[in-house]
């Protein structure tokens, strides 16, 4: 039965993540499946998640900053942590030689994968402020508010358009 209860448990969380769609927190996607299932608790929406990352079905986005960020895709790309507002947000797909990493050859560790957050301005915060202090105070106010699951549905409108290339020092 513990199974059974589990199996339905991590699919509530899941389907919690994916309804947010916007790299939420472990805490924002407890919130999230809690609206949709009061009795669930904070330690079972942690303990689903890192069990769904640890086998690849989600990823975790770890934010120096702050609180690693949870997506659910899993196909290789980048994610920018927007410094003004706080917003994590899926970047171009990664293709293969995008960035080149030197990865020292040794015995003492093998690489097995890696994060590359970049930090910079979301189109929407990049927008308002050229509107001026009241339309980032606007935005930000937005966001609370989306934060507060008082927003239904996802503002895509932020989303980072174009390619990263480049090396990566001594590579």
């Amino acid at each position: 039965m513990k199974t059974c209860r589990n199996t339905i448990q991590k699919k509530l969380v899941y389907e919690a993540l994916v309804r947010l769609a916007n790299h939420p927190t472990a805490e924002e996607v407890f919130l999230e499946a809690q609206h949709m299932h009061a009795s669930i608790s904070r330690a079972t929406v942690y303990r689903i998640l890192n069990q769904l990352a640890e086998q690849h079905a989600i990823l975790r986005v770890p934010v120096s900053d702050g609180a690693d960020h949870f997506d659910q895709t899993v196909r290789p790309h980048y994610h920018l942590k927007c410094s003004s507002c706080g917003r994590v947000l899926d970047m171009a797909p990664a293709v293969e030689g995008d960035i080149r990493i030197a990865v020292p050859d040794t015995a003492e560790y093998t690489v097995t994968g890696y994060t590359i957050l970049f930090r910079g301005i979301c189109r929407a915060c990049r927008e308002k402020r050229q509107q001026g202090p009241e339309g980032l105070a606007i935005h930000k106010r937005a966001i609370l508010k989306e934060d507060d699951h008082e927003f239904e549905g996802n503002q895509d409108g932020s989303k980072f358009a174009g390619s990263v290339r480049g090396r990566v020092a001594g590579a």
